[in-house]
């Protein structure tokens, strides 16, 4: 994928949502219908606040739980369908098994 967000979006490719987690919580679409899973596809470099770059704690391959509700850009890239959203739309993810990369500037 070619594409690079900006500030704190992220570009996610949604996954079917498990009923019931490794960890033993229950995710019902009856009592969470606005919640969808996605793998994290791209991070843009996060948002600005009071002067500092304030950096996200997700990484490309984490798998999210985000809110549907919040506005997402649709984006088709290569034949494949993808989603943009806001950082703020994350509820949860779990960690990829790669390492997270730091930049040092």
């Amino acid at each position: 994928m070619d594409l690079i967000p900006t500030s704190d979006s992220v570009i996610i490719k949604e996954v079917p949502m498990k009923e019931h987690q490794k960890g033993g919580i229950i995710l019902s679409k009856a009592l969470a219908p606005n919640l969808a899973e996605g793998e994290v596809m791209a991070v843009g470099p996060g948002a600005v606040a009071f002067g500092h770059r304030v950096a996200l704690d997700i990484i490309p391959g984490d798998i999210i739980t985000f809110i549907t509700d919040l506005p997402m850009q649709p984006i088709i890239e290569e034949g494949e369908r993808f989603m943009m959203i806001r950082a703020a739309a994350v509820l949860a993810y779990r960690k990829s098994t790669r390492e997270k990369i730091i930049k040092v500037t």
